[in-house]
């Protein structure tokens, strides 16, 4: 776990590396794809869920 620094909220909070945004681009990239396959199953008008283990 890193260093722990004085978030912009007051509160504690982890600070990231430059990583962190080739990072969210591949989560958004794994949401749409998830997406998109459970409209075959769900409908488009259900909107469903995606599970993501942040951990």
């Amino acid at each position: 776990m890193g260093e722990l620094i004085l978030g912009d909220d007051g509160l504690p909070a982890q600070e990231v590396g430059v990583w962190a945004k080739e990072k969210h681009r591949l989560l958004r990239r794994y949401v749409d794809i998830c997406r998109a396959t459970r409209k075959k199953y769900i409908g488009k008008s259900k909107g469903g869920a995606s599970y993501i283990d942040l951990f």
